[in-house]
């Protein structure tokens, strides 16, 4: 709920992110740039065939959106574009910055199976987070503490995210900020976003 002196609100723990398609995509190495202009071209596709409008052009951030202080390919760039999450810290900044980018199929293959948001099937999935991806402006992430988890494949990390929200009603207002812990497993070699805890 927000909290009207600072615009603060618990998570509700249901902001949209499966991992079905967590092979294809993370198995594939590609570069940041083409990561990006393939989501660009598929943001900016016209109806029917999907040729994209005229004039679309990809727009490769040089700092990476997730705070760091790095460049977007030294940073979450390398995440997107196949190489895995040295860690659950990296995998949260990687998902900021895909939401900021709406990179939708990274967020997709980033998340559990598990996850109680889970459609059932990929491309409905990646429509979901897609709509929240397009409806918000993702302004910036504060990470604020990490826990381990009962084994070493497992950890809990609280962090805040402003965001904005793109409707035209939502225009002027002060920024929204959502705290949440969420917790994170390893399978297989690589982190994945499990679930929103509190």
């Amino acid at each position: 709920m927000p909290n009207s002196a600072d615009n603060t609100k618990q998570s509700h723990c249901r902001t949209p992110q499966v991992n079905s398609s967590a092979s294809a995509w993370l198995g594939t190495q590609r570069t940041a740039r083409d990561v990006v202009a393939n989501a660009a071209a598929k943001a900016t596709a016209g109806k029917g065939f999907g040729a994209p409008k005229a004039g679309a052009a990809a727009k490769v951030p040089t700092k990476c959106p997730c705070g760091s202080g790095k460049t977007y390919e030294n940073c979450c760039g390398r995440l997107h574009a196949g190489e895995p999450a040295p860690g659950p810290e990296a995998l949260l900044r990687a998902r900021f910055s895909a939401y900021k980018l709406q990179l939708a199929d990274y967020l997709v293959a980033t998340t559990h199976l598990k996850n109680p948001e889970h459609t059932g099937d990929a491309k409905s999935y990646s429509r979901v987070v897609m709509k929240t991806a397009r409806a918000n402006t993702f302004i910036s992430l504060q990470v604020e503490s990490q826990e381990p988890g009962a084994t070493e494949d497992e950890a809990f990390i609280t962090f805040t995210v402003h965001t904005r929200h793109n409707a035209a009603a939502a225009q002027g207002r002060p920024a929204d900020a959502t705290r949440e812990k969420s917790q994170f497993v390893r399978e297989g070699g690589r982190w994945l976003y499990r679930d929103c805890v509190e």
